[in-house]
């Protein structure tokens, strides 16, 4: 028999995934604010405003077939694992998206290893905020739903005033919301 988590438990854990959503969150706006300097390092290719809008639609596309996938994870696995695996997979797409030599690697790395990472955490955070604030369930995801409007707010500030640094600005919010 497991022991009791301790009464600051539910709290810590609350902040953790708070932490993980304001990150993939705030990732999904990366792009967006960047956008405008990719088009700038990509124009030798020849690239397109089309093109470009394959990777956003990549994403979409990915996230919205994945996430019932991410909730039938979430159901047969460990919900803290799925927590710790979706996190690292986005992560890992964010920071190689900061390395695209193209649109095809970036709808890769963003599109679909991001997306995928991202897919897995709703359902595994929202159950494990639901069973931990059986109480306190209505104030833990009201904390939770801030940390989304924040995460987009700070997150594309930042990657717009790094995508303003100069060349390969850009890059540079990709490998740190990554890292």
């Amino acid at each position: 028999m497991r022991p009791e988590p301790s009464k600051n438990y539910k709290w810590t854990l609350l902040a953790l995934l708070s932490a993980t959503y304001f990150l993939a969150q705030g990732a999904r706006q990366i792009f967006n604010a960047v956008l405008p300097q990719i088009k700038v390092d990509f124009v030798g290719e020849g690239i397109s405003d089309a093109q470009i809008g394959l990777v956003g639609s990549a994403f979409t596309l990915v996230f919205g077939l994945a996430i019932p996938l991410g909730g039938m994870f979430a159901d047969f696995f460990s919900r803290k694992w799925m927590v710790v695996f979706g996190t690292l997979l986005f992560a890992v797409g964010i920071f190689t998206s900061g390395f695209a030599a193209g649109v095809v690697s970036l709808v890769i790395a963003y599109g679909v290893v991001n997306a995928v990472g991202q897919a897995l955490l709703p359902p595994s955070n929202s159950s494990l905020i639901g069973q931990f604030h059986v109480e306190t369930r209505a104030t833990a995801f009201s904390i939770y739903q801030i940390v989304f409007y924040v995460g987009i707010v700070v997150c594309s500030c930042v990657s717009g005033w790094l995508s303003g640094l100069g060349d390969g600005g850009w890059r540079k919010a990709f490998y740190l919301f990554g890292t």
